[in-house]
């Protein structure tokens, strides 16, 4: 008999494969975009109430739930709140409405991610058959990109053109990276350096870095990883000699970082006099323009969930020059929900900061370096890109259940010393 964790198992994969643009494969459009992400929210949700059921009545289990139930409901709460407070300003449809809160029913997914580790006993097993289907689709992406931008060929075209024609930096045309990059570079760091050795996840961060580097060309996202690597590697090794020796290499790379010219072209890059200077500028340009709109409007819950499909909200998102929410990082976020934000925003770093804190005080050596290396990734990528946007709001329940899972094995632990 076929178990259910692995039926969730298969339908997470293909959710994963669909949301990493299995349905952008085929030439011309045979669904929708927004009603495929629509399904894939509606799935996670039914696999949310099936897996909470499962592991309620898994007593003993109920603690590794804990937290990602405790998020999602002030989280719902607040969403419903946002999605009432737009509908009636803006006078959206009820498909309108379904478009705008689509990002925010991926966080569902959280449930039955839980409930599989609980299953497998750990988070990792799990999370590298994702990762391993991610890295399947980077390499078709990387090829696709490769012969359209110097072979002049174009194969899986609705990929290549997913942002249009003039997604373009120094004279090629970008492809987006997709979801799931922090857990990718994390999980091949952890595979490459600490469980296994493997050299095989070494080449694959090593794509990865290259495919964020030459491919998408994201200078943020980039920096990113890389701290959250060196963060991974200076608390992983559990060897008392080769963890002084790490230690000191790490720091003495990024004294070497700091201090090249390297490292001060790419901050000046995001100066308003560094080489791609219009794209701070916009940037500038976006916050004040929403701040300006919310000070005069609602301070308290922010312009709402803005779509392009609806005129009334499409003009605060401008008609000409468009401000972009995406654009801005976690003040996106703010603008977008107002107080809100503290709910949405606020209570997961907050859970995750305690799961690392407990983790770090419980000497788990196994969950501790990859706990605060992911919670490190999802802090500061959402700076400037924020997690809940449509590009990265399926990264929300792999950060929300593996902190929950792992603060359900600190408490586990706790209970059994007693």
């Amino acid at each position: 008999m076929v178990k259910v964790s692995t039926i969730y198992k298969g339908i997470i994969i293909l959710c994963v494969c669909i949301m990493m643009g299995l349905h952008l494969m085929t030439p011309t459009e045979l669904i929708g975009g927004n009603t495929v992400k629509w399904i894939v929210g509606i799935i996670g949700i039914i696999l949310a109430l099936c897996s909470y059921i499962h592991i309620r009545h898994l007593n003993k289990f109920s603690k590794y739930i804990k937290l990602t139930t405790r998020y999602i409901v002030l989280f719902s709460i607040a969403v419903l709140i946002s999605a009432m407070y737009t509908w009636f300003k803006y006078n959206y449809s009820l498909s309108e409405l379904l478009i705008s809160i689509t990002p925010y029913t991926y966080v569902f997914f959280a449930i039955p991610l839980v409930y599989i580790f609980i299953v497998d006993g750990e988070p990792y097993t799990f999370l590298n058959k994702i990762v391993l289907v991610v890295i399947i689709f980077l390499c078709l992406k990387s090829l696709a990109w490769f012969l359209y931008n110097f072979q002049g060929m174009t194969i899986f075209p609705r990929w290549i053109f997913e942002y249009g024609d003039e997604w373009i930096r120094y004279g090629l045309l970008r492809v987006n990276v997709g979801y799931l990059n922090g857990i990718t570079i994390l999980i091949c760091t952890y595979y490459g350096f600490k469980r296994q050795g493997n050299k095989v996840y070494i080449i694959l961060l090593l794509g990865m870095i290259l495919f964020l580097n030459y491919i998408t060309r994201m200078r943020f996202l980039l920096a990113v990883s890389f701290v959250s690597m060196l963060v991974f590697l200076y608390y992983s090794v559990e060897k008392r000699k080769l963890y002084i020796i790490r230690r000191i290499a790490i720091i003495m790379v990024v004294i070497f970082v700091l201090t090249s010219d390297f490292f001060l072209q790419f901050i000046t890059s995001f100066s308003l006099s560094g080489e791609l200077s219009w794209s701070t500028a916009a940037r500038f340009i976006t916050i004040n323009h929403y701040w300006e709109i919310i000070k005069n409007n609602n301070l308290f819950l922010g312009v709402g969930l803005l779509i392009t499909d609806n005129p009334n909200s499409l003009f605060l998102l401008g008609t000409g020059l468009r401000y972009f929410l995406e654009d801005i990082g976690i003040l996106g976020g703010v603008f977008r929900f107002g107080i809100l934000s503290v709910f949405i925003y606020g209570s997961l770093f907050y859970y995750a900061i305690k799961t690392c804190h407990l983790a770090r005080r419980k000497k788990d050596a196994d969950n501790w370096p990859f706990s605060i290396s992911l919670c490190i990734y999802m802090i500061l990528s959402c700076v400037l890109l924020n997690i809940f946007d449509l590009q990265r709001a399926f990264d929300v329940p792999f950060y929300l259940s593996f902190f929950s899972f792992v603060y359900g094995e600190q408490l586990q632990s706790t209970q059994l010393k007693k």
